[in-house]
């Protein structure tokens, strides 16, 4: 899935658990928007779970034009309910990076473990 400022839909998923607990996310992606050491190019959205911020996500660039090295981004560790649990990645006024003008990237999977 495509992330831009232009293209900032949300990502709505649910993940269902069979008991209440603590589980670690992080996605796939790639950021071709820029070199590794500079341009300050990295996505940036936030994690919701059963509508309650969760966490910052960050997509850090992995080279100009490299939208086929794919990375990991942040570890983080949330609180997932018994059941289905309501995830969803937004771009809010905050995810705003310092460039200002370019904060895309692309995920290719989810990845939960059990904590």
């Amino acid at each position: 899935m495509k992330f831009s400022k232009e293209q900032n839909d949300p990502l709505k998923f649910s993940a269902s658990t069979p008991e209440s607990g603590k589980w670690f996310l992080s996605f796939r992606y790639a950021n071709g928007s820029g070199p590794v050491n500079t341009d300050n190019k990295c996505g940036i959205r936030t994690l919701f779970v059963n509508g309650e911020f969760a966490s910052s996500l960050v997509f850090p660039q992995r080279g100009s034009d490299e939208w086929a090295n794919w990375g990991t981004t942040n570890t983080i560790e949330v609180e997932l309910r018994e059941g289905k649990n309501q995830l969803e990645i937004g771009y809010e006024s905050f995810n705003e990076n310092m460039n200002g003008a370019v904060n895309r990237f692309l995920i290719d999977q989810i990845i939960f473990a059990e904590r």
